[in-house]
């Protein structure tokens, strides 16, 4: 990857970053999932893409462009894990919080003590049904079909790489 690609590359992925931020700092969107798709991978590789081709800096604007589309996926699809892994109440990121905030440590008895069934879920529900992930009808919920393919994407990525249940 010659060194003018990698600066349109980053400074796309960088642009489609600081939207993000300042979107989200107006106002969080419904659906912030597909929203954060779009702000760090499509709308990068759709400013690149065009860059490319515009610019008749690249001999074969095909390979660059391919090169771009891999770069933003990989960026793109990277960012988002770790935002969501960040934002999300997950147990390990609250034992490790709740440990940081001590100068002396805990007992397994007093982080034990700290988990409740809202904190484990917060809000999560709630987002979850905003985003299509699940759908409530009557009181009950279910999972919506946007929830069943992530479901199937997840399960068929712990397959490939033989994660046994609850591991990994």
């Amino acid at each position: 990857m010659t060194p003018i690609l990698f600066i349109l590359l980053a400074g796309s992925f960088l642009a489609g970053l600081i939207l993000h931020i300042l979107v989200w700092r107006i106002r969080r969107p419904v659906d912030d999932a597909t929203a954060l798709l779009h702000f760090v991978t499509t709308l990068p590789a759709v400013i690149s893409g065009c860059a490319i081709w515009a610019s008749g800096w690249f001999s074969s604007p095909l390979n660059a462009t391919g090169l771009a589309l891999m770069f933003h996926a990989g960026t793109g699809f990277t960012y988002m894990s770790l935002y969501t892994a960040a934002q999300a109440a997950s147990p390990t990121s609250l034992v490790l919080l709740a440990l940081a905030r001590q100068e002396k440590g805990m007992t397994e008895l007093e982080i034990r003590e700290l988990f409740t069934t809202d904190l484990l879920s917060g809000n999560s529900v709630r987002s979850s049904i905003d985003e299509g992930f699940l759908h409530l009808e009557g009181g009950q919920l279910s999972l919506a079909p946007r929830g069943a393919s992530l479901i199937r994407v997840c399960s068929g990525l712990r397959n490939i790489l033989a994660l046994p249940p609850g591991r990994g």
